[in-house]
């Protein structure tokens, strides 16, 4: 049974950790596209662009 608190990590029924969420906003803009930033998080485009929109804004 896991007993660690992980809500730092990540909010809630997020499919990506806000580190790996701000890894994908600093790489945008280092111009990587969001198909390159879902082959290194192993996640699909539509995930990986899904998290940095929602990074881009804040939520």
């Amino acid at each position: 049974m896991w007993r660690q608190d992980s809500t730092t990590a990540a909010p809630p029924r997020a499919k990506l950790s806000r580190a790996a969420v701000r890894w994908a906003l600093v790489a945008l803009v280092g111009h990587l596209t969001v198909a390159t930033i879902a082959e290194a998080l192993a996640v699909s485009w539509h995930t990986a662009n899904d998290a940095v929109l929602a990074g881009a804004v804040g939520s």
